[in-house]
């Protein structure tokens, strides 16, 4: 029986041998797949906290490109603000002209654009300065329509067309030709 028993232990030592180089290989394996795993892991951490990093420069960059935007937009409307301010007071300037000035002002006016035979209406504020004997000195034969709400100043009418000379419309004209003038002036730059 001696001889059963060591073939037995033989073969359940061989057995605990096999099992033990199992377990140990598996044991390997598995240890290679965690540090497999936790490298691929570590790869796509550092892979996804440089896409923040670039996602977040990113939006740092779009924030101050927009306030630049904004504050260039800001700088624009309040220059675009002052421009419209100067006009308005020149328009307030016209309208306070004593009887005197506004005669001198329309006279000239009406030298420049009036043609023969138009007729003229006038803002209610220059009634008593355009009078048809004013209109007579200018020597257009012009004559007298009566007179307009639509501000100060003189309309021309003549066959199928009108001419806005009201103070507010000169106004108009004057600041689409000097705007870049005046914004040369205010502020250095043409554009504004």
């Amino acid at each position: 029986m001696n001889g059963k028993q060591n073939i037995i232990g033989r073969i359940l030592s061989d057995a605990d041998d096999k099992a033990a180089y199992i377990v140990s290989q598996a044991q390997t394996r598995a240890d290679e797949a965690i540090a497999k795993e936790h490298a691929a892991i570590a790869a796509d951490k550092k892979a996804l906290e440089t896409k923040l990093a670039v996602a977040a420069q990113e939006r740092v960059a779009n924030a101050l490109a927009n306030a630049k935007l904004d504050a260039r937009k800001y700088r624009l409307a309040g220059r675009q603000q002052l421009i419209s301010l100067c006009y308005a007071n020149a328009l307030a300037s016209l309208e306070a002209m004593d009887e005197v000035r506004a005669a001198e002002f329309i006279a000239a006016t009406l030298a420049k654009y009036a043609e023969s035979g138009e007729q003229v209406f006038v803002g209610k504020a220059q009634a008593g300065v355009v009078t048809q004997a004013f209109l007579d000195k200018l020597g257009k034969n012009l004559t007298l329509g009566g007179t307009t709400d639509v501000g100060s100043g003189v309309i021309l009418c003549g066959d199928g067309y009108e001419k806005d000379l009201t103070y507010a419309k000169l106004i108009d004209y004057a600041r689409d030709k000097t705007e870049a003038e005046v914004s040369v002036a205010l502020f250095g730059v043409k554009n504004v």
